[in-house]
């Protein structure tokens, strides 16, 4: 839970316990444990972010500094049933470098499939998966956790003095009417939703029948 809202883990990092060379079918599926290290897995994420989600990204150095990134809408689509890319990255703020803009558009690769191999063949794909195959950045959040060749780190060009401890990055669905809201709630009641004109929180009164979210009225942004 997060500012009143509740967040799903995608990928969770703190200590090197588990391994992020995996094949493409494992990060398809997802692998690890949210009670240690963990990757959700493409396809949850995919359906997660399908109609846009919000993206907040928990960075911790070795100096105790704390820093993060908020994308205000990021979708995950795919190709051909199967080729999962970063099809959209919305705007964003924080403290941290905006990194993810870097692999707006391309494909997820791994060590066993990598559509760019022909093109580029980053061999970063050989240590963690990633929306990248050309090596956009020389370091990145699948990357082992003790490894310089190519580190576990969110900005590498900023991160020379320190070292990144822990990640944490976790998606929220953004919802525009009661249909959506009936998703995760089955009770009547006022919820707040997200403007799909001004993009801002407002509170809505839902009727929840027959397992769907009817919109009863709308009051002011909150």
């Amino acid at each position: 839970m997060k500012d009143g809202h509740g967040y799903t883990v995608i990928l969770q990092r703190h200590d090197g316990s588990v391994d992020f060379n995996r094949t493409y079918a494992e990060y398809w599926g997802g692998f690890g444990s949210p009670f240690t290290e963990m990757w959700l897995g493409n396809e949850y994420f995919h359906n997660l972010t399908s109609l846009g989600s919000r993206l907040y990204i928990e960075l911790r150095y070795s100096d105790l500094s704390f820093r993060y990134v908020d994308y205000s809408d990021v979708i995950i689509d795919f190709y051909d049933n199967s080729y999962y890319y970063l099809r959209h990255v919305g705007p964003m703020t924080g403290n941290a470098s905006d990194i993810l803009h870097l692999y707006d558009g391309y494909y997820f690769g791994a060590h066993d499939v990598n559509l760019y191999r022909e093109l580029c063949d980053c061999p970063m794909l050989n240590y963690g998966g990633w929306w990248d195959g050309c090596c956009r950045s020389p370091c990145g959040l699948t990357m082992p956790y003790n490894d310089p060749t190519y580190p576990f780190g969110w900005n590498c060009t900023a991160e020379t003095t320190i070292k990144l401890m822990s990640v944490k990055m976790m998606v929220r669905r953004e919802c525009f009417d009661c249909a959506c809201v009936s998703s995760y709630m089955s009770v009547s009641g006022v919820y707040e939703i997200t403007s799909p004109v001004t993009n801002n929180p407002i509170l809505v009164e839902c009727v929840m029948k027959d397992g769907y979210g009817y919109t009863v009225s709308t009051a002011g942004e909150v």
